[in-house]
C-alpha cells in the first residue's frame, strides 16, 4: 500500500481578487493510502464514501485502486483541504506509477483538476504550493509560478468561527480591490502582519465576516487574518502571544493549536 500526505494551508493574501496569492504550510495533514484493486473503492473514517473528485483523478491517470483518506484538516473552512487531498492523491499516484515527484508537475495537475472540478476560482496554486512544499509561498496563480518561498517557524492558532460560510461572488471580490494590491506588496516585502490585515479588510467586508478576530491579534502584535474564503481565521507567532490570543478567540468558536511547517510533505519531492 502506497502512502502520501500533504499539509493544510493558511492564507496571507487570497488570490481570488488579483490572481496573486500568499499562503503558508500548517501542520494539519491529509494522508492518502492507495492500493491497486479491481474496482475503485474510497474509504474515510472506516466508511465507504462517494467522492467524484477522487474518482475523476483516478480515472485521469487510468488507476483502479482502493483509496483510504485520513485527514485532520477541517473541510470547507478556508484551510486548503481540497488542495491537500489532491496533493496527497497525486503524490500517491505518482509513486504508484514510479514517476519522479516533480513539484511543479504535481502543482500544475492540482490546479488543472481544481479548475475543471470547479472547486477553486483560480486553481488555488498558492494553497497547493504551501500544502505540498511547506513554508510561506507567494504565487502567480494565473501563470502558475512560485514568485517567492521562505521558511517559517511559528506557533499557529486557527479559529473555526461560528459564522456560516459565505457564498463568493467573484465579480464583487475583484471590484474595488486596491487594498489587496497593498496586501500583495506587503507580503512580497515580508510584512505579513500588514498583508494579512489589508487582505482581511477587503475580504471580510465583501464576504461579510467580522473583522474583530483580526484586530484582537493586531492588538497583541501578531499576524492574523481570514483564511481562504472563510469562515476560518488563522494567526501565527510566538507561543506566549498565541496563548494570549487563544483566550480571546475561544469566545468566537472552536480553536485549534498547531505549528507552521517548512519542509516538503514528502522528502522525495523535487522543487
Amino acid at each position: 500500500m502506497i502512502s502520501a500526505e500533504s499539509y493544510a494551508a493558511g492564507t496571507i493574501v487570497n488570490a481570488v481578487a488579483r490572481g496573486i496569492g500568499c499562503a503558508f504550510g500548517v501542520d494539519l495533514r491529509t494522508k492518502v493510502l492507495l492500493e491497486e484493486s479491481r474496482d475503485v473503492e474510497i474509504l474515510e473514517k472506516d466508511r465507504k464514501i462517494k467522492s467524484q473528485l477522487i474518482q475523476n483523478v483516478l480515472y485521469r491517470f487510468g488507476v483502479k485502486a482502493r483509496v483510504v483518506v485520513e485527514s485532520s484538516i477541517p473541510k470547507k473552512s478556508g484551510l486548503g483541504s481540497s488542495s491537500a487531498i489532491l496533493n496527497s492523491l497525486l503524490l500517491a499516484i505518482y509513486k504508484f506509477r514510479g514517476w519522479e515527484l516533480d513539484a511543479l508537475k504535481i502543482l500544475n495537475e492540482n490546479a488543472d483538476i481544481a479548475l475543471k472540478s470547479k472547486i477553486s476560482y483560480t486553481g488555488a496554486f498558492d494553497d497547493a504550493s504551501a500544502s505540498l512544499l511547506g513554508g510561506i509561498v507567494i504565487t502567480d496563480n494565473f501563470n502558475r509560478k512560485i514568485i517567492k518561498r521562505e521558511s517559517i517557524h511559528q506557533d499557529v492558532l486557527i479559529l473555526l468561527s461560528d459564522s456560516k460560510k459565505r457564498k463568493v461572488d467573484v465579480e464583487s471580490v475583484r471590484k474595488n480591490a486596491e487594498i489587496v494590491d497593498k496586501a500583495i506588496e506587503e507580503a512580497k516585502s515580508g510584512n505579513y502582519m500588514l498583508a494579512m490585515l489589508y487582505n482581511s479588510l477587503h475580504y471580510c467586508k465583501v464576504l461579510n465576516y467580522p473583522l474583530k478576530p483580526v484586530m484582537d491579534a493586531r492588538d497583541i502584535g501578531i499576524p492574523a487574518g481570514l483564511s481562504g474564503n472563510g469562515p476560518s481565521y488563522i494567526a501565527f507567532g510566538p507561543k506566549k502571544d498565541i496563548d494570549e490570543l487563544a483566550e480571546s478567540w475561544r469566545s468566537y468558536g472552536k480553536i485549534i493549536r498547531t505549528r507552521t511547517i517548512s519542509e516538503p510533505s514528502d522528502p522525495a519531492v523535487k522543487i
